[in-house]
This record gives structure tokens, sequence and C-alpha cells, in this order.
């Protein structure tokens, strides 16, 4: 399992969508997750993402329980790794974007693809709609956009994809 890691070591994501008017009081209280490592505000079909510290199942489930009781949160999806890997973030990369894909290839063959794109610092094979979630940092939208169309969109087996923007950080840990 060369580079590969398993789901205790990788975060669970939760995505959110919010009240507008009540963005604000969400942020605030997310503050008060202690099993959130980071989160941020997102462009797409979500407004808010957050990535877990782990994927405990008891922790993220209490964590989940808890984001979904702030008022103002009006539905969550949440994104569990069943395994991945992950790169540390260069010093310098100030943007990131979340890719999820869809793939038509095994799983573990499309992760080692994306894992030789510079940028793409973590992918998770995950349940769902989606079979990859895709993490690319880099300095700006632009140049994350371009990776994305470039190489990403390139990658022998990928069926469809979708990318929410993250921007400013709510939360670090």
């Amino acid at each position: 399992m060369s580079n590969i890691q398993t789901a205790n070591t990788l975060p669970t994501y939760l995505f959110a969508t919010v009240e507008k008017q009540e963005m604000n009081q969400v942020i605030n209280k997310l503050k008060e997750v202690d099993y959130i490592h980071w989160s941020g505000s997102t462009s797409g079909r979500y407004d808010i993402v957050a990535a877990f510290k782990g994927s405990d199942m008891q922790k993220s489930y209490s964590a989940v329980k808890q984001i979904r009781s702030i008022d103002g949160i009006v539905s969550t999806t949440c994104l569990v790794p069943f395994e991945g890997h992950t790169n540390s973030q260069k010093d310098g990369e100030h943007a990131m974007g979340q890719v999820f894909l869809r793939v038509d290839k095994p799983v573990q063959d499309v992760i080692q693809s994306l894992k030789r794109i510079s940028g793409v610092t973590e992918t998770l094979a995950v349940a769902g709609k989606w079979d990859i979630l895709a993490t690319v940092r880099g300095h700006s939208y632009e140049e994350i956009l371009e990776k994305i169309v470039k190489e990403i969109s390139q990658v022998d087996g990928i069926q469809t994809s979708e990318t929410s923007f993250v921007y400013k950080p709510i939360v670090s840990a």
C-alpha cells in the first residue's frame, strides 16, 4: 500500500448548506465543535466545508450531530474516507479546491494517477454519489482551475467531476 493511508488517519469532510442570514451565527457555532480540524466557506452547491480531525466513527457522528443542531444549517453531506493519500501543503499555497469525482475505472488506479499531479494534496476514496474527493491547492484559484481543466480532467477513468473552491477559513486547529 505504498503511500496509501487507511481511513483512521484521514479526515471525514462535512459539506453544509446554510441559510444566508444565519451564516455569521453558524460560523461562530462551528468554532465550538472540538472535532473540526479546519473549516471554510465554499463555492458551488455548498456554503461551508469542514474537515474533521480524523474519521473515528463515534467522534464524527457526535460532530455531525452537533453541527446539524446549529440553527441555520439547512442540510449536510458527509464524505467518509475508506483510504487515500495526503501530502503536506507547500508554503505560499493559499487557494484550495475540493474536487468531487465519479470514475469508471478502479478507484485505486485513479488515485494513483491523481497523486502524481502537483498541487493535489489529498485524495480520498469515498462512498455515495462520488467515488473520490480530491483536495487541490495552489497560489490562486485560477491556477487550481487550470490544473483541474488541463490535468485532472485528463486522468483516465474520470467520468464526471464537480469543484467547490474553499474561501475564508473559519476555524483552524
